[in-house]
């Protein structure tokens, strides 16, 4: 009887013993795992900061930022890859540890994924002063603090969870397919003889009309060039948003003289306005004095946008038309 009860203590405590080993495991992996498998069924991000909330959502396909937005398809591509391949260096402890708790300007980013309703992983990086784009991550309520990084990739992990609206949203302005750009109209501002509009009207007949002046008697329209014209508005993105101009100056920028107004007419009824506004260049060629504009990018305030944007020049090249483009000598 006596051995009897002495192995079946013995047996408990083994128990014990293994149910402890196998639970602190898994409360140790769960501090630890960040990566995410099968991100491709990612349906829902969430950022969220002391300040600040950003929502990512998955809708027939497609990425939108707050529900409002499309998003740049590079900024979700990156995400979902450091989703996927980050891993753990190190723990951050000791005096490490302590600098990042002591740093009053800390700020930290919560992150959760969803598929669908499901929450599938939640983790929070920690952006110091020092480092600011942050490479210190933690599971929500744990003390334990550890160094990411994604194997071959220098830049820091926390980069692509900002809450920064720009950092996130489309640089798209359009992308039409053959046939759906039914109108364009390209004012000059400073030079209004040369604006025109080019297109097709109800009835499927090419025209083109100046906006000042008559077109001249001994030229006529080749219609064949208005059908080209119209083919080069496939697709146009911009560079970048200006966000990062203060406000105070954005308004000086959009109250300058714009040079050129772009106008482009879909078969839907859509418009989408383009104005471009010269830009003074941040440096002057040596020994040329300070030019009036810059030659290679410009400011432009694009509709439905409703902001202010950077854009080179080279991408809108092709739409810069002057009316002789059109024109044929009549013989």
């Amino acid at each position: 009887m006596m051995k009897r009860t002495v192995r079946n203590i013995f047996m408990v405590i083994v128990a014990a013993g293994l149910i402890t080993a196998v639970s602190l495991h898994f409360r140790k992996s769960r501090e630890t795992s960040f990566s995410l498998q099968d991100t491709g069924k990612l349906t829902r991000i969430e950022l969220r900061t002391d300040t600040s909330r950003l929502l990512l959502e998955k809708k027939d396909g497609r990425w939108l930022v707050n529900r409002q937005f499309p998003v740049r398809k590079e900024a979700v591509k990156y995400m979902l890859h450091t989703l996927e391949k980050i891993e753990i260096k190190s723990a951050v402890s000791g005096k490490a540890l302590q600098e990042v708790l002591d740093d009053t300007a800390a700020q930290t980013v919560q992150v959760r994924c969803y598929r669908h309703l499901l929450p599938v992983r939640s983790f929070r990086f920690i952006l110091t002063t020092r480092n600011p784009w942050g490479n210190v991550m933690s599971k929500p309520g744990s003390k334990h603090y550890f160094t990411g990084y994604v194997p071959g990739d220098e830049t820091l992990t926390g980069y692509p969870f900002t809450t920064n609206l720009y950092y996130w949203r489309s640089h798209e302005v359009f992308h039409f397919l053959p046939g759906e750009v039914q109108e364009v109209r390209l004012l000059y501002l400073q030079h209004p003889e040369k604006s025109f509009e080019a297109g097709t009207d109800t009835s499927g007949h090419w025209f083109f009309r100046l906006f000042q002046g008559d077109i001249p008697p001994d030229v006529s329209i080749d219609t064949s060039r208005i059908q080209r014209y119209l083919s080069y508005f496939q697709a146009l993105s911009f560079d970048d948003f200006a966000w990062r101009i203060p406000a105070a100056k954005r308004v000086k920028i959009m109250q300058q003289p714009a040079l050129y107004l772009l106008e482009i007419i879909s078969d839907s009824g859509d418009t989408i306005r383009i104005r471009t506004i010269p830009r003074k260049p941040d440096t002057a060629p040596e020994g040329t004095g300070t030019p009036s504009f810059d030659p290679d990018i410009t400011w432009a305030f694009i509709e439905p946008l409703h902001d202010l944007v950077i854009l080179k020049y080279y991408r809108i090249d092709t739409f810069i038309k002057e009316p002789e483009y059109f024109y044929t000598r009549r013989k």
